[in-house]
């Protein structure tokens, strides 16, 4: 039994993996509404990317936006399936991978796609913004907007 139900989150894992990289928004949603867990767990083993790292790293900003936007849904809608996936959303967008910690919005700073950074930043209320180490109160919008020129 452990191997049917084994085998069924790997192929949901691998459905939503194949979705992200083929830029299916509707297949991603179907799947994560049938299993919003998946966007908590690792899709990539040997980083620990979760969907909204894989959507930052391969500039899937249609997904990402998607995925942000479920972080975020009203609250006078909240059914068992929206809470969960309201949940899911809200940890996958604020996880660090396994391999640095990297969040990704770290990753879509390295990176320097500035679509990213504003999809995932406008989908955050600013209580939500990462917290700097050093003073341990929140980065200011600005320090996350790349500036032009620089």
């Amino acid at each position: 039994m452990g191997n049917s139900s084994s085998a069924a989150a790997n192929a949901a894992r691998g459905g939503l993996l194949s979705c992200i990289l083929n830029s299916d928004l509707e297949g991603t949603a179907q799947l994560l509404l049938a299993h919003p867990e998946l966007l908590t767990v690792s899709l990539d083993l040997d980083h620990g990317h979760n969907a909204v790292h894989l959507c930052v790293i391969t500039r899937q900003h249609a997904i990402l936006s998607y995925v942000v936007s479920c972080a975020h849904i009203p609250a006078h809608t909240h059914g068992r399936l929206e809470a969960a996936l309201m949940r899911s959303a809200r940890q996958a967008v604020n996880q660090g991978r396994f391999l640095d910690g990297a969040t990704p919005m770290m990753l879509a700073c390295d990176i320097g796609d500035e679509t990213a950074v504003r999809r995932v930043v406008d989908g955050h209320p600013a209580t939500e913004l990462p917290v700097c180490p050093e003073s341990r109160r929140p980065y200011s919008r600005s320090k996350y907007i790349p500036s032009h020129g620089s």
